[in-house]
């Protein structure tokens, strides 16, 4: 007699792995919470993996990986590395035509290079917007769907952060983490 083969935690298959939590690679949590305590360069390089990782599977976190490797190698006073790593993120999203996620993720650049005090690389970055010139409605932020929920702000999963104008909702109630792929639900 067959059995029916169940994982330990009930939910077999693809989907199952993608949305069980404790299947989230244990080094991306690592890495932001590395970045959020303000070690840099430990952070830099686990995102550093993460990312040639996810380039290599072509997954759609990539782009995201590689942004924050960027960010935490500027934060790390390695401004020029951290410029080729944001070109990277950005390259991606631009070739896979990802306008908005592109020029949002820009503008989030731009602001937090500025505020980290590294002004020439923030006009590299808003350089790069105007140069790829994406459709002039893809330049707009989405307009908020009125009723939107509230967001956590960091995902339960990775602990990577959670803007509510930059995700891509799966329905009303459900975006997806920009870092993992996990549902975030709504906190209402």
């Amino acid at each position: 007699m067959w059995r029916n083969r169940r994982s330990p935690r009930g939910r077999g298959g693809l989907m199952g792995r993608m949305l069980d939590p404790f299947q989230q690679p244990p080094i991306l949590k690592e890495a932001h919470a590395l970045y959020d305590h303000g070690r840099f360069n430990e952070a830099a390089g686990l995102f550093e993996k993460l990312a040639a990782g996810a380039r290599q599977r072509m997954g759609r976190q990539a782009p995201f990986l590689f942004i924050m490797a960027g960010m935490a190698r500027v934060q790390a006073g390695q401004p020029a590395v951290g410029i080729s790593y944001l070109n990277e993120g950005m390259q991606i999203l631009a070739a896979a035509s990802r306008w908005r996620a592109f020029w949002q993720t820009g503008q989030r650049c731009v602001a937090e290079l500025n505020q980290a005090g590294y002004p020439a690389e923030a006009q590299q970055v808003e350089a790069w917007l105007q140069n790829a010139r994406p459709p002039q409605a893809a330049q707009m932020p989405a307009p908020a769907a009125p009723g939107r929920p509230a967001l956590p702000l960091k995902c339960p999963f990775c602990g990577g952060g959670v803007d509510p104008s930059a995700v891509d909702w799966l329905d009303e109630q459900t975006a997806e983490c920009d870092y993992c792929g996990s549902p975030i639900r709504s906190e209402a």
